[in-house]
């Protein structure tokens, strides 16, 4: 097993694995690979501060995307599925604040850390700054190390609240031994009651061709959207 590690393996598994067990821990093992370069967005009008964050999270090993445009945010946002997003307060056709509050009114990208930029750092700036649900901030000028650590906290944070709460990192929706538990528990509920309980089964036909033909990140496409459309459409005391 040392030398396993040694040698850079992720896990170990008997030899009696099943297919199931086995295509289970290759979906943990892509998961933690996904979380080890996290994906930043920065929207921001000012060019220049495009330039120097973009730069500093770069060399931080981070997986930046930088934007100009917040009226493409959504669009951006979407295809990228980013980790942790980083919104100028005041910007044109829309403010940081009216993007965070979007962000936080969505069910699936609600959990997304947030880090605003802001000119104003007195204490009505940074209530409204909070009140639009951002998780921290940061004054301009930015300083280099403070953005940096303020962002690692975040992303740290971030990565330890979706393992308490049990939600797969790549669809949004529950793991599979969280919705075990709740499915367990509604199932004693329904006989207890005397109800029925409705169960689906969901497959995306073609995924290991879409796979084959057109990589892994349209797959994963795929799985995300179908993850936003059941959060979505369902009812919150729903289970997905």
């Amino acid at each position: 097993r040392i030398e396993v590690a040694r040698r850079g393996g992720r896990m170990i598994l008997p030899m009696d694995t099943t297919a199931s067990e086995l295509a289970e821990a290759v979906a943990e093992v892509l998961a933690q690979v996904r979380a080890s370069s996290p994906k930043v967005l920065v929207v921001d009008n000012d060019p220049t501060v495009l330039g120097t964050v973009g730069s500093l999270l770069d060399a931080r090993g981070l997986d930046v995307t930088t934007l100009g445009e917040p009226g493409r945010f959504w669009e951006v946002f979407n295809q990228g599925a980013p980790d942790l997003a980083v919104l100028a307060a005041e910007m044109q056709p829309c403010s940081g604040f009216e993007l965070c509050r979007g962000v936080r009114e969505d069910p699936f990208w609600r959990l997304i850390p947030v880090v605003m930029l802001t000119a104003e750092n007195d204490g009505p700036s940074i209530e409204r700054v909070f009140a639009a649900g951002a998780d921290d901030f940061v004054a301009k000028p930015v300083v280099g190390p403070e953005l940096v650590t303020r962002i690692a906290n975040r992303l740290e944070r971030f990565y330890l609240q979706r393992q308490q709460t049990g939600t797969d990192a790549l669809t949004g929706v529950s793991t599979r031994a969280s919705s075990d538990q709740h499915i367990r528990r509604l199932i004693r509920m329904a006989a207890r009651s005397h109800l029925p309980l409705s169960l689906a089964v969901l497959d995306i036909d073609g995924l290991r061709r879409i796979n084959r033909q057109h990589g892994i990140a349209a797959g994963d496409a795929g799985l995300r959207r179908l993850g936003q459309i059941l959060l979505k459409t369902l009812r919150a005391e729903d289970v997905v």
